[in-house]
């Protein structure tokens, strides 16, 4: 459950951290009702504040396993081997700070327990340049269509549109009528839009 929006004292709890730490917190509340491990070991891309509300749950830490880790990431980080780092026992009342990217497995052991998870989104790098690339809208000249000498440097890299490959040319057979074309990619082609004739040298034309 989104607790922040629900309840006014928790609303009031994350509105303070978001003022000390300067960054949205949005505040969810867990209900476990057996010693199972819901979610298993894993980690969250950001830091979190926990609040034992009721009854005790056990936080097994494990550290992490890559630095600064994002679920954008191309990778993601190993899971952890050997044992925890540490295993904490929160009562009704305790807080626990886990660190970004630190897997953690939970389980309660007392009761029926209720946590308080607060979340830190972190302030990064990519961040920024999506902030800047904003900004860069309110200027005519990066709000216009691309500038020819950017289409231009994409010529041979921009791959288009997909078409099939022929890896075993040698194996096609001996046909006068068949007509083999290799191109490069093109950025802007001239013509229609249903069909462009490419210069000699973008192009290679043999006949079997």
């Amino acid at each position: 459950m989104i607790a922040d929006h629900v309840h006014p004292g928790v609303q009031a709890l994350a509105e303070a951290l978001e003022r000390h730490f300067r960054t949205d917190v949005p505040a969810n509340l867990y209900a476990s009702w057996h010693p199972t491990e819901a979610f298993g070991i894993h980690w969250d891309d950001h830091d979190t504040v926990i609040v034992q509300l009721e009854g005790a749950k056990r936080w097994n830490l494990c550290g992490a396993t890559g630095p600064d880790p994002l679920r954008l990431d191309v990778e993601a980080p190993e899971k952890p081997e050997g044992p925890s780092l540490a295993e904490v026992a929160l009562q009704a009342g305790d807080m626990l700070y886990v660190p970004r990217g630190w897997w953690h497995a939970v389980a309660a052991t007392q009761g029926r327990p209720l946590h308080l998870t607060c979340g830190l989104p972190p302030a990064t790098g990519h961040h920024l340049l999506v902030w800047l690339a904003g900004q860069l809208l309110h200027f005519p000249t990066l709000r216009a269509n691309v500038v020819s000498e950017f289409a231009a440097s994409l010529d041979a890299c921009d791959p288009g549109r997909p078409a099939p490959s022929l890896p075993h040319i040698g194996d096609v057979p001996a046909d006068p009528g068949l007509v083999l074309a290799l191109t490069t990619a093109r950025a802007e082609l001239e013509g229609t839009d249903e069909a462009a004739v490419l210069p000699k040298t973008a192009s290679t034309s043999t006949q079997n």
